[in-house]
C-alpha cells in the first residue's frame, strides 16, 4: 500500500516539477528518451546489485522518466501548434 501511495506522489510531484519549471526544456524529445533509457538501465543495475529487495529503486525512476518524456513531447507538440497557427495566420488569401 505504501508503495502505491509513494508511486502516486512521485507521479504528481514529478509532473509539477517538469511542467512548471524549465528542467529539460532545452532537450529534444529524442534526448529525453535517451536519458530516460540510461536512467532506467542504471536503476535496474542498482536493483540487481541490491539483491532484488527494493523494487522501488526501479519503479520511482521509471515514473519520473516517463513524466519527463511526456512533458518533453507535450512541449514539442505545443511548439508545433504555435508554428502552424502563425503560419496559418500569415498566409495570403
Amino acid at each position: 500500500m505504501l508503495e502505491m501511495v509513494l508511486s502516486g506522489g512521485v507521479l504528481v510531484a514529478s509532473y509539477i516539477v517538469f511542467y512548471k519549471t524549465n528542467i529539460g526544456a532545452k532537450l529534444s524529445t529524442w534526448k529525453a528518451i535517451g536519458i530516460s533509457i540510461l536512467v532506467i538501465f542504471l536503476s535496474m543495475f542498482l536493483f540487481v546489485i541490491t539483491g532484488g529487495k527494493y523494487y522501488l529503486v526501479v519503479i520511482v525512476p521509471t515514473i519520473i522518466c516517463a513524466v519527463f518524456v511526456t512533458v518533453s513531447f507535450q512541449r514539442y507538440i505545443i511548439n508545433v501548434q504555435k508554428m502552424m497557427s502563425e503560419k496559418y495566420a500569415n498566409r495570403e488569401v
